[in-house]
């Protein structure tokens, strides 16, 4: 949404929470390279998250945009 002439609106604060809640399980989900590594898993379907920074700070900060 975006006010007359303006800026974009704040989202509402239930689609902010669910955008937070989903950027963890997507930064958790980085730890899917533990069961690829050991053939548990295939590598294809998640090589978006494998791309993530290893270091978890970096990877977080790198997630950042999608919060906002």
């Amino acid at each position: 949404m975006t006010g007359p002439g303006g800026p974009p609106d704040k989202p509402p604060e239930e689609l902010s929470s669910f955008a937070s809640y989903l950027c963890l399980v997507y930064h958790e989900a980085r730890n899917v390279r533990f069961l690829i590594k050991e053939d548990f898993r295939e590598a294809g379907p998640y090589e978006r998250v494998r791309s993530l920074p290893k270091d978890r700070e970096a990877a977080w900060a790198e997630m950042q945009v999608l919060r906002f």
